[in-house]
């Protein structure tokens, strides 16, 4: 939903922005983000977050502090993936192995576990805040002014940027089925485990490709011949 949102946004008003009006909301944005992850409460909304203090857990339901939350999430990346692109030179060049270094960033971020007892649980924010506000820009700015080499790391950029948002729709009820299995089986064997866990993750793989061979690409086609594209008459 808030994907739509953002694009609706998009369409009608942000596309007009100019780059001073568009650094303000980066700057605004920024601050929501940190009154989620430090859990401030500037606005008296996460009261009711008790289970997902220090993060930025949320944003999956319509009630006022979930709407907060998914608003939250939703406008920095939004506003600052616009800001950069816009400005082209604040873009980092990585001269050899941009693929590799982007991915183990995303990689090494992402496994940390949550960082700090109950009595410091501020740390696990302060992390979630310094990694979505400077690390995660920082690593869109190296793959966007870095250069690609090579069929092979070409052809497996171009394979994943075409399934990265079918994966990000479609995985989520894979992680249900894994989470299923893993709790009704939970004296089964190592070796089983991790045998379903890969094979959740291929076929997480599988029915996001087939989402873009089947649905996507050809909705996307039929879209614009039907309302793009002028066809001419014999």
């Amino acid at each position: 939903m808030w994907e739509y949102i953002a694009n609706i946004l998009y369409a009608l008003f942000v596309s007009r922005f100019g780059t001073v009006l568009l650094a303000v909301f980066v700057f605004l944005s920024a601050f929501l983000t940190i009154d989620l992850a430090m859990n401030i409460d500037v606005f008296g909304l996460l009261e009711v977050r008790n289970y997902a203090k220090y993060t930025v857990i949320g944003g999956f339901g319509l009630t006022p502090d979930q709407i907060y939350i998914g608003i939250c999430r939703l406008l920095y990346p939004f506003f600052g993936g616009l800001l950069l692109y816009r400005m082209s030179k604040w873009r980092i060049n990585l001269k050899r192995g941009a693929m590799t270094w982007c991915s183990l960033a995303v990689a090494a971020t992402l496994v940390v576990p949550h960082i700090g007892a109950i009595a410091h649980e501020w740390l696990n924010g302060l992390y979630c805040a310094i990694v979505i506000l400077l690390v995660y820009p920082a690593i869109v700015a190296a793959g966007a002014g870095s250069e690609l080499k090579g069929k092979r790391t070409t052809s497996i950029c171009k394979f994943l940027g075409m399934i990265s948002y079918p994966l990000y729709i479609t995985h989520y009820p894979m992680i249900y089925v894994q989470m299923n299995w893993a709790a009704r089986h939970a004296d089964a064997p190592l070796g089983t485990h991790i045998w379903v866990a890969v094979s959740i993750f291929i076929a997480s793989i599988a029915v996001a490709y087939a989402s873009v061979k089947v649905y996507d690409i050809p909705v996307r086609e039929w879209l614009s011949d039907k309302f793009i594209h002028t066809k001419k008459k014999p």
